[in-house]
Formats: C-alpha cells, structure tokens, sequence
C-alpha cells in the first residue's frame, strides 16, 4: 500500500503540474474536499476510496489503474477518451432475491461499489455471478454490470425473473414468434423455454463483464 500511495502522489503532482492546477480549484473541479485532495498529493492517505479517486481520474481523462500507477499514463494526454469519460459508479446488489424496480433505484454508492467503464443508465447495478450456467464466459463470482435502461434485443445477455424462479436468472434471451428461450452459455444446462403469455419481467441488460 505504501508504494502505491507514493505512486498516487507523484503521479498526481505530475498531472496537476501539467495541468497548471492547484489544490483548491481540484477540489472545486470534483467535488473532492480540499483536505482530502492535500492528502492524496502528499501520499499521507492509508487507503483512499474510489468514489474519492474516481473524479481525480475522469478529470485527467485517465482510468484509475492509471491514477493509482499501475498501468503506465497515455502517451497523449491531450486526447480525449470517451469511454474513460463515462465512467460511473454503479451499486453492488449483493443479493440477486433483492433485485426489483425500486432496490437498485435506492441502492447507495458505498466502498462496495464498481466502476463502469461504458456509458449507462442512471439505474445500473452490478451482481456477482451465482453459478456456473453461463460458463466459459462468465465463471461464478465474476462481476456482470446491469442496466435496466437498455432495450433488449434478440441474442442479448438479461437478468429476468420468471414466476415459477425464487430469485432471478442470468440468460442469454432469444425470440421466437411464439416463444422466448432463456438460453445458458454452459452447454450442460437446458434452455428454458417462456411462452410468451406468461408473465416475466426483464430487469436489465448486461453490458459490461470484470
């Protein structure tokens, strides 16, 4: 940890000198507190939060392994970086029985949290992956990033809930005239097949998989 601190510090002390921009008005530009922002440049903070390195590294354009010296500065620091400048702060619903229309609304931003790198709703959540049906692309405990903005169309990765389901399910959705299919990547897992009278709801589209 001490090493990255002193990484953190040169490597923001750089960024501010090329940027020609002192504490105080760092602060204002993120909404960081001055005292705060004094003890990242000086490398005095044990552990610093994302939600407090997020705004330093959209600021700069740069992603947050870069901030924190872990993957070398671009070499064009000029350049702006739309994907970069996306990056949110998403809620981790730690419960997937939990998810419905109002919890991930009311979720807060806390050090739980992910990042996501691509532009989403303001409604997105992330889960942790619960089994292993959609192996070889997503292993149990990987994080998937949800948005229930998105519209959804034929072949796309969803979270829906089903009636006769405890909880919500993770699937790849195909539609038929007749039918919806749930299918699993994981070939040893059937493929459920939705009669598109019954009653589901889609709660988001996958976007985004770390």
């Amino acid at each position: 940890m001490a090493d990255t601190m002193v990484n953190l510090s040169t490597i923001l002390k750089q960024l501010m000198h090329e940027e020609g921009i002192k504490t105080a008005a760092l602060a204002r530009e993120t909404g960081i507190l001055q005292p705060v922002l004094h003890k990242l440049v000086a490398g005095t903070t044990d552990n610093p939060r994302i939600k407090t390195l997020l705004p330093v590294a959209k600021f700069f354009n740069i992603s947050l392994e870069q901030l924190m010296g872990e993957s070398p500065l671009p070499a064009d620091r000029q350049a702006k970086n739309q994907r970069l400048s996306h990056m949110n702060l998403v809620p981790l619903i730690q419960h997937w029985g939990d998810i419905n229309s109002e919890t991930h609304k009311n979720a807060g931003i806390d050090d739980s949290s992910i990042v996501c790198d691509l532009p989403c709703g303001e409604n997105t959540f992330a889960l942790k992956v619960q089994d292993s049906t959609m192996l070889p692309q997503f292993s149990e405990g990987s994080l998937i990033i949800v948005d229930p903005s998105r519209d959804v169309s034929n072949g796309q990765l969803v979270i829906i809930r089903l009636p006769h389901c405890p909880q919500p399910i993770f699937k790849k959705i195909l539609f038929d005239v007749e039918d919806i299919y749930l299918k699993p990547l994981n070939t040893d897992f059937k493929t459920i097949t939705v009669p598109k009278n019954e009653a589901y709801e889609i709660l988001g589209v996958v976007i985004e998989h770390k």
